[in-house]
């Protein structure tokens, strides 16, 4: 803006807003867990998709659940959020 002639009176600086929640202590992680219904003892697989045009978010669920119901049979939880 001061290169296109601006002054500096007619300029205000402001930060991104940012939710106020943004600020506060998280839960803790097995708080958490509890919250949502996961296993608090098995590791969790987080797969987030579907807001910036991933596409095909359920078949690459799919793949990943099967890929990991293989490798690791009951040992792993997978977790996929969308939009």
């Amino acid at each position: 803006a001061r290169s296109k002639g601006l002054k500096p009176s007619q300029l205000r600086l402001y930060g991104l807003p940012i939710h106020p929640m943004f600020g506060r202590r998280a839960p803790s992680k097995s708080a958490l867990r509890k919250r949502i219904g996961v296993d608090q003892h098995k590791p969790l697989v987080l797969l987030v998709g579907g807001g910036d045009g991933v596409g095909g978010l359920g078949r690459l669920a799919d793949t990943v659940a099967n890929e990991l119901a293989e490798r690791f049979p009951g040992q792993v939880q997978l977790l996929v959020v969308c939009g």
